[in-house]
């Protein structure tokens, strides 16, 4: 994955560590959460609070498509 920050600064490469074989499958994933073999942290990437956000994103994102307009984090959700 390469991130960049900044327009004038070059892109860093970043390489994700392998998950866990109990967090690489979805399913084997959550009946570990049901059967509280594993806690689920806040943000972790199933959940709620993630999810909301990725949410967020994507409405935001299909806002500015839809108006053609720039939109920003604190304008669209005010708290």
């Amino acid at each position: 994955m390469q991130i960049k920050e900044d327009e004038k600064k070059e892109a860093q490469t970043l390489t994700a560590s392998a998950l866990n074989n109990d967090r690489n499958d979805p399913f084997v994933y959550f009946a570990n959460v049901v059967r509280g073999n594993i806690k689920m942290n806040k943000y972790d990437l199933s959940s709620v609070e993630t999810n909301d956000i990725v949410v967020k994103i994507l409405e935001a994102a299909r806002r500015s498509a839809k108006t053609g307009k720039t939109i920003t984090w604190n304008e669209y959700y005010k708290k």
